[in-house]
């Protein structure tokens, strides 16, 4: 039982222009170069539209996707973030390699502690095939995250690539997957790719119904909803260098009902 809520259509453009500055410090006569990046920035924004149910108060929270403010956190609590969190330094180190793992925490008040945990690692599966996997969780005020992103990835002699990718989440219809195509020289990469938003949400709640799972929140597309996004780098000029990435869902139009019901 419920009354059913239209959404109204939503065109969301997101450009991130990730500026990588390299700069040049002396330290006990020797010179060393330091790079930085927004590539930290970027897929933290990028995840925002991917996984929408980590936010807080959910996917359906009358505050929107970004959900940037809330009255009742700590003014003090981004900065103590920033303290917390690696730098850009780090994360220019962590995005120049396919494999890792890293992890940072920190108390933000007397109860509650922040957690970001990431892991990923690249796989050969013979031939020019290989297979990439990112683990994130985050355990923060404003979300709370656990998200596993898949990408199967060929490619030939000339550098360029196709790929399949997904991410999963407990919730199966807030899962994602999607297409991608690019060139990649060293730490170079060109890309772009067509993502297909909560795929299989129509498909569980519309054709299988959630028959056999309670649900509060039934939410069906009347049209499917797509991410088209990209990068690529700038040319590099008295030591700076940049990269562009933009993101742009295609409108879309849905029906949200509630639909409790027994196991």
């Amino acid at each position: 039982m419920g009354a059913r809520t239209p959404l109204r259509a939503l065109c969301l453009a997101l450009l991130l222009v990730v500026p990588a500055a390299i700069t040049t410090v002396r330290a006990q006569g020797d010179t060393l170069g330091l790079h930085t990046t927004l590539s930290g920035w970027a897929d933290d924004a990028l995840l925002y539209i991917l996984d929408r149910d980590a936010a807080r108060g959910g996917r359906l929270s009358d505050r929107g996707i970004l959900q940037r403010f809330w009255s009742d956190i700590d003014p003090d609590y981004q900065i103590n973030q920033m303290r917390m969190r690696f730098d850009l330094v780090d994360d220019a180190e962590w995005y120049r390699h396919t494999s890792g793992v890293r992890y940072w925490s920190g108390s933000i008040n007397t109860r509650d502690e922040a957690i970001q945990a990431e892991f990923k690692a690249r796989a050969p599966l013979g031939g020019r095939w290989a297979a990439d996997v990112n683990l994130r969780h985050q355990s923060l005020l404003e979300l709370t995250r656990s998200l596993v992103r898949l990408r199967v990835r060929r490619t030939p002699r000339s550098g360029t690539y196709t790929a399949l990718e997904g991410d999963f989440s407990f919730h199966k219809p807030s899962s994602d997957v999607g297409v991608a195509a690019g060139w990649q020289s060293g730490n170079t990469r060109v890309e772009i790719a067509l993502t297909v938003l909560d795929a299989f949400s129509n498909l569980i709640y519309g054709g299988l119904k959630v028959q056999n799972t309670p649900a509060d929140t039934a939410l069906d597309y009347r049209r499917q909803p797509f991410l088209l996004h990209g990068r690529a780098p700038s040319c590099r000029q008295r030591q700076i260098r940049g990269s562009c990435r933009t993101s742009v869902t295609v409108s879309r139009e849905a029906w949200s009902s509630d639909c409790l019901r027994a196991g």
